[in-house]
């Protein structure tokens, strides 16, 4: 703090940190946060779900020693088990910084410049909204480079079609940073959707996509269960999802350009194919078959990819080869809509 400039109730920066059951790992991440070199104010807004585990006791001890840097919202109910959009809800409110960052209470950032380095390059790039870069993913102890790392050597400006079609973890969580006057846009896409990290990434990069900044600065711990994963052997939780994953894709069709309706046609109809995929899995196959129908709806009848989802939909047997060569077909619907985009 002796290096900022500024009032640090006037933040430049806010910090969103949403954790729950993250005890092992919450102190680490707090502290990556903490020692970011600024020589602007910033603050950390931590949100914990109604840990059991101790974590918001570890959370407390944080904003009790850093008052003036952290401020909590404290769950007693969990609710993410209501609706799962967390930061939209409860922490974007409270955000007083012209950009805002986010880190997961399981995630740790593991460069002390990461947030002087984005706003540096959002300041000279006044267009763009959104800044992310690699990540090193950590597993099972051992760590690698991953998330596009070889996207460029160099900051690089990636279209907003690329992180549609890039699916939600194009952009790391743990490097994301946006500016703050794109949060009410934000909070009305995600209002009524399944989940939010995908649409935060969208909205942010409608006007004049993303900053890629080569640099790995973040660390993301593989292997947790996440918004999706939670979901791929629940079948209340999949019918769940599927009933509310088309309201962000219409705001999306309402509020973008005509140039990226094809390309939110590709993103919307491989939803539904990731949840047939899931409900294959589980031995719902009514399900499945009405998903990947609806998926097929999506696209004209003429296009090949709409009668591989229809003969897909068609019979039990057809589903299972489905699952198998669902990577395949993912891989189409990126393919035609670049294509069909250029």
């Amino acid at each position: 703090m002796k290096n900022w400039r500024g009032d640090a109730s006037n933040p430049f920066v806010s910090i969103c940190c949403v954790t729950y059951n993250h005890k092992p790992y919450i102190a680490q991440s707090i502290d990556s946060l903490l020692m970011q070199q600024t020589d602007f104010p910033f603050e950390i807004l931590i949100h914990d779900d109604a840990s059991t585990d101790g974590t918001a006791e570890i959370v407390q001890q944080y904003a009790a020693e850093y008052p003036t840097i952290i401020r909590t919202v404290l769950q007693t109910e969990n609710q993410y088990s209501k609706r799962p959009i967390i930061s939209p809800r409860f922490l974007f409110p409270l955000v007083r910084g012209q950009y805002v960052a986010i880190c997961e209470g399981d995630d740790y950032w593991c460069s002390p410049n990461k947030l002087t380095n984005q706003c540096k390059g959002l300041e000279e790039n006044r267009q763009i909204n959104l800044s992310f870069h690699p990540v090193i993913v950590l597993k099972d102890g051992i760590s690698k480079r991953g998330f596009h790392v070889s996207l460029s050597r160099k900051e690089k400006r990636v279209r907003c079609r690329d992180i549609i079609l890039g699916g939600g973890g194009y952009c790391p969580t743990a490097s994301i940073m946006f500016r703050s006057s794109a949060i009410p846009d934000i909070r009305s896409c995600v209002e009524k959707a399944p989940v939010s990290d995908k649409f935060v990434q969208i909205v942010a990069s409608l006007n004049g996509g993303a900053l890629f900044v080569p640099d790995p600065m973040a660390v993301y711990r593989s292997g947790h269960q996440g918004a999706w994963t939670r979901r791929i052997d629940d079948r209340q939780l999949l019918h769940d999802y599927e009933s509310r994953i088309g309201n962000p894709y219409r705001w999306l069709y309402a509020n973008c350009p005509d140039s990226l309706l094809p390309v939110l046609e590709s993103s919307e109809a491989d939803q539904y194919a990731r949840i047939a995929k899931n409900y294959i899995r589980i031995g719902d196959f009514e399900s499945a078959k009405r998903t990947l129908t609806r998926s097929s709806q999506i696209f004209p009848k003429s296009r090949l990819l709409g009668r591989l989802l229809r003969w897909a939909a068609n019979g039990t047997i057809r589903s299972r080869i489905y699952v198998i060569i669902y990577p395949g077909i993912r891989s189409i619907f990126r393919y035609a809509c670049k294509f069909s985009a250029t």
